[in-house]
């Protein structure tokens, strides 16, 4: 006796629902382009977006505005390396000019009084620490000494004067003449002040002349009022 089964399935509609069986196991949940992933804490979870979301956008820093523009420093930086402006009023002997314009200042304000001052000691250091900010902004590696920059001139004349006598016309004629003297021939290994980088190289020298001027007034006001 034979018994009559139904009709078999095809076998490409069998090889079918096996494919897409195995394809439906395979392939992973997606929703919108948008992978979700568990973290450790139950309570949260990452999305990390489609390839057109950028990860890096929110970790860039934001650069935030400077105080002060470099404009607005340069332009002070050049007014003081030029001493206020006087080194533009002539095209030659700005150093003299500068230190001309120094020592008569400083005559007007303390004539008759004693040279030697706190405020004058003062002043020397914050025009010396100045000038070095501003001097070091103003050069540059072809010009490490522009003729321009006179605040040297200004600390160094100034040191010039710290002097064991009144401020009258023979102290401040000497401190000017000798300051200008040893700061042109830089004697004593002063010119090797210049070799230091920065702006330190630019005002440690003349603010060597101008002690070593003040050394030697002050040596010959001691000798004059020993033999008086």
């Amino acid at each position: 006796m034979v018994r009559r089964f139904g009709r078999l399935p095809k076998p490409q509609s069998i090889c079918r629902n096996r494919g897409s069986n195995r394809s439906r196991s395979q392939s992973p949940k997606k929703f919108n382009d948008i992978t979700v992933k568990k973290r450790n804490n139950p309570g949260t979870i990452d999305i990390a977006a489609s390839p057109k979301y950028d990860e890096n956008a929110d970790s860039k820093p934001t650069q935030l505005p400077t105080a002060m523009p470099q404009r607005i420093l340069n332009l002070i930086s050049v007014t003081i390396a030029t001493g206020l402006g006087v080194a533009y009023l002539t095209p030659f002997a700005k150093a003299t000019l500068a230190s001309a314009v120094t020592i008569v200042i400083f005559a007007a304000l303390t004539w008759g009084e004693p040279a030697i001052s706190p405020w004058l000691i003062a002043a020397i250091i914050v025009i010396f620490l100045v000038g070095v900010a501003a001097s070091a902004r103003v050069k540059t590696e072809e010009d490490p000494d522009p003729s321009r920059v006179v605040i040297d001139e200004v600390a160094g004349q100034l040191a010039a004067v710290v002097i064991l006598t009144d401020v009258n016309l023979w102290s401040t004629v000497a401190a000017f003449l000798l300051f200008r003297l040893f700061d042109i021939t830089k004697p004593l290994g002063i010119r090797r002040l210049e070799a230091i980088p920065n702006g330190w190289g630019i005002m440690l020298d003349d603010l060597a002349a101008g002690i070593l001027a003040a050394l030697v007034i002050n040596v010959a006001v001691l000798i004059v009022a020993a033999v008086v």
